[in-house]
Parts: structure tokens; sequence; C-alpha cells
């Protein structure tokens, strides 16, 4: 159940035309946006290490999950990487990752082949 104090209103209005005459019938709505749910860093990287371990992963989870699910900016990077890498044919592990990942200056300044290493 979502707590009155965690929602911001927001309002719209409407306007479609009304089958009894030409008037055009106007009519506000308004609805409560959710907070962004919470974010599991953990569950990320055991996401990512998982597709660097075996790619046939990425058949069941590239239809459902996208980039920008990814709370860590650096996840969403990798996770980029690997699915770029899968869409091509080609295998994804850390050695194969690691000249992309070098490429990558947001990648590389948060150390990242020692990262992707852990992930594993």
């Amino acid at each position: 159940m979502i707590e009155k104090e965690s929602l911001a209103p927001e309002k719209f209005l409407i306007e479609w035309p009304n089958d009894q005459s030409n008037c055009v019938k106007t009519q506000q709505f308004s609805f409560a946006r959710a907070q962004p749910l919470p974010a599991n860093l953990q569950a990320e990287a055991a996401l990512l290490g998982a597709l660097l371990s075996d790619n046939r992963l990425a058949e069941d989870i590239q239809i459902r999950l996208r980039e920008e699910h990814f709370f860590d900016p650096t996840h969403r990077l990798i996770y980029q990487t690997i699915m770029r890498q899968i869409d091509r044919n080609q295998l994804t592990n850390p050695v194969t990752i690691q000249p992309l990942i070098e490429k990558d200056v947001g990648l590389l300044s948060k150390d990242g082949m020692r990262y992707i290493y852990t992930l594993v």
C-alpha cells in the first residue's frame, strides 16, 4: 500500500466529442504518482555476473530488461556492452569484453576490469 505522503498528484484535462451534440466534453482527471522503486545493487551485479558466465541467459533477459532498468550507471554501461556483443553473436565474457571496457572512459575511470572480474 502506498502512503498518501509519498504521492505527488498529477492533473490532466481530457477532451472528447460528446455523442449527443456537437459540443466537446472536458473532464479533469487526477492521479497520484508513486515514488521510484528501491534499487538492489547486489541483484544487478549478480545478474551481470550470470550473463557473463552464461550468454544463453540473454535470450530470456533481453526481452524483459532494458538498460534503463539499472539503477547504477556503471551496471547500465556494463549491461549495454554485454548486450551489444551478444546481439553481434559474439561470445561475451570478461576476457572478450576487456578491449571494449578499456575503450570506455566511464567504465575505465571506475576501475572497470577489476570490477568486471568481481562480478563473475
